[in-house]
């Protein structure tokens, strides 16, 4: 491979950008998608004309806030000449989960204002895993018992307790770090997942005999 390499003109002025077949489009510097209307941070790139069909940044989105800026506010209980609207990065709360801790400029979504009614499009809580219909096969331990499922939840707002149960029957809560291991027999569950504020998540897996 690297003998090729050699031969390889070291030249790089090699291609010659074929202009005519591309268009200069403005990409979300946030997401790596094509800007769309809520895209503040932008730069524009050359890509053939096909770019011009790719996906606009799902995530951006504007979101009305309160003069101070720390909470979300709508219509109901603000009137719309005192609200301040940004476009925000939202990322799903899985997503946000993983994306946050690598990236410290990433900016959670504020919480609604007590006094607000909650924004009912977007669930704030989300189960990393399982999925919905997910098939488990739950590996016995050295002492030749069955082990456990380790269950992983993120939520956007921070200190918020989630309620765990498993068909239908309470397992327990968590605060901040969403994570509960079980051990449910083989054959079909379901897990719900209910915080504070009455938000609910709901799966239905299945846990493999062999």
């Amino acid at each position: 491979m690297f003998e090729i390499f050699r031969l390889l003109p070291v030249s790089r002025g090699w291609f010659t950008m074929p202009i005519n077949d591309m268009v200069k489009i403005k990409i979300c510097r946030q997401s790596g998608y094509r800007a769309g209307i809520y895209c503040d941070d932008t730069y524009p790139m050359w890509v053939p004309q096909g770019g011009l069909r790719a996906a606009v940044c799902p995530w951006h989105q504007p979101v009305h806030l309160d003069k101070t800026g720390k909470w979300q506010v709508t219509g109901d209980c603000e009137p719309p000449s005192e609200m301040i609207t940004k476009n925000w990065f939202v990322l799903p709360p899985s997503m946000e989960y993983y994306y946050k801790t690598k990236n410290y400029q990433y900016h959670v979504l504020p919480p609604f204002r007590p006094d607000c009614a909650l924004n009912t499009k977007s669930n704030p809580m989300e189960l990393i895993y399982p999925k919905e219909g997910a098939k488990i096969y739950i590996p016995l331990e050295v002492d030749g018992k069955r082990g456990r499922m380790v269950c992983n939840a993120a939520h956007r707002q921070p200190g918020i307790k989630i309620f765990w149960h498993l068909d239908d029957k309470y397992v327990g809560e968590t605060t901040d770090f969403h994570q509960v291991a079980l051990s449910p027999p083989p054959g079909l569950h379901k897990l719900t997942l209910v915080d504070a504020n009455g938000n609910t998540v709901q799966v239905n897996f299945e846990i493999l005999e062999k």
